[in-house]
């Protein structure tokens, strides 16, 4: 199953909520459908459930941004995205 990119934002120590958080994606864009701002929680994290990206390709990465003082931008792991298949269709 796969999960939602999420970064947690702390303050060295302990997690910060109410902190804005954008994705940005490193090669073209995610769509226009896309939430790509998303505000920590309680917990201090930033979920992105509804990020889309409609080209296929390899390398991809996510840089999250959050929007607080001394707060490091925070890179993803590189990632590969597949064409989707089509079922059902005649």
């Amino acid at each position: 199953m796969l999960r939602a990119p999420a970064v947690e934002v702390t303050d060295g120590t302990n997690p910060v909520s109410g902190v804005n958080v954008t994705a940005i994606l490193s090669s073209n864009d995610f769509t226009a459908t896309s939430t790509v701002v998303v505000t920590t929680n309680g917990s201090g994290i930033a979920e992105f459930g509804n990020l889309v990206i409609e080209t296929a390709g390899t390398g991809y990465t996510i840089t999250f941004d959050a929007d607080a003082a001394g707060v490091a931008n925070v890179d993803s792991d590189p990632f590969e995205v597949t064409a989707a298949s089509v079922s059902g269709a005649e």
